[in-house]
């Protein structure tokens, strides 16, 4: 009998044991899942960041492109207002200047495009007489 009491309290040593081991295991588990979940999290926020990189990259390189363009227009300013063909008119005068010609093409284009808007061709020849389409509706 002492021997089965000696066997059973051996038995109980190693359930414990055991048990200890398995709870060690499965803090060891829920640890490791803790640090994939960190790890996954990192990954995303990477990934985040990439693509965010990629987009600032672009927008720079847009950027540089629209410095060169103004770079450019600014030398042809420069150069317009060294021939003397752009008077200055105060700190802005040569880019006034510019843009109010600019301006008033642009609105001249625009009364162009609605007179010339009722003819049948664009733009009427000189000796042609065109109707427009007013008159040819009238028929």
């Amino acid at each position: 009998m002492k021997l089965q009491l000696d066997q059973a309290a051996e038995f109980k040593i190693k359930i414990m044991e055991s048990q200890s081991a398995l709870k060690k295991v499965k803090m060891e588990k829920q640890d490791a899942l803790e640090e994939k979940d960190e790890y996954n999290e990192m990954a995303k926020t990477l990934e985040m960041a990439e693509v965010k990189a990629e987009t600032l990259q672009l927008e720079l390189n847009q950027a540089k492109e629209r410095i060169e363009e103004l770079t450019v227009d600014l030398e042809l300013l420069k150069a317009e207002f060294e021939k003397g063909n752009v008077s200055e008119e105060g700190g802005d005068g040569a880019y006034l200047t510019i843009l109010s010609k600019s301006s008033n093409l642009n609105n001249k284009m625009y009364v162009l495009e609605i007179h010339y808007s009722n003819y049948e061709t664009y733009p009427p020849t000189r000796n042609t007489k065109h109707k427009t389409y007013k008159e040819k509706s009238k028929k």
